[in-house]
């Protein structure tokens, strides 16, 4: 089912959720919610995550804000100009087309290495249950369920 929405949209999102795609400008407040895809594929979007929400997967295929006060296992980053600010994702893979790290709501890196350069997946530092890594384009994300749909979208 395709969903058009106008521009400044509100949604709540609660209960569990296979997968969420937004491609609107659109704020999504998850609140008691369990999602385990979500993808931000177009729009200007603002997603808040509340403390009893629990995300899988965030795959920020654009620009994007993120206020997580609950949990994110893991954030794939594929576009310049995220923000995740609070709670920082458990695991953040940086597609290596990035030129603009991620940030937190502080405008402080969310990865520790420069942003250049590339090659296969490779992890680059573990930091007690936060671990962050570099992807490189075409690897790892052509395995993901829904990638392919969501850059098609």
């Amino acid at each position: 089912m395709t969903t058009r929405t106008a521009p400044s949209s509100v949604f709540s999102l609660t209960g569990s959720f296979t997968s969420v795609q937004i491609r609107a400008d659109v704020t999504v407040n998850a609140v008691g919610a369990a999602i385990t895809n979500l993808a931000v594929s177009g729009g200007t979007a603002t997603v808040n995550v509340d403390a009893s929400s629990h995300v899988g997967t965030l795959t920020a295929n654009v620009s994007v804000t993120v206020n997580n006060s609950g949990t994110i296992t893991t954030a794939v980053v594929n576009a310049d100009n995220v923000v995740v600010d609070g709670n920082r994702p458990s695991s953040i893979q940086v597609n290596d087309a990035v030129t603009v790290a991620p940030v937190d709501g502080n405008g402080n890196s969310l990865v520790t290495t420069p942003i250049s350069g590339g090659g296969d997946y490779t992890p680059v530092v573990t930091l007690g249950n936060v671990s962050v890594s570099k992807i490189a384009s075409g690897s790892l994300l052509d395995t993901m369920p829904g990638y392919a749909a969501a850059q098609a979208g």
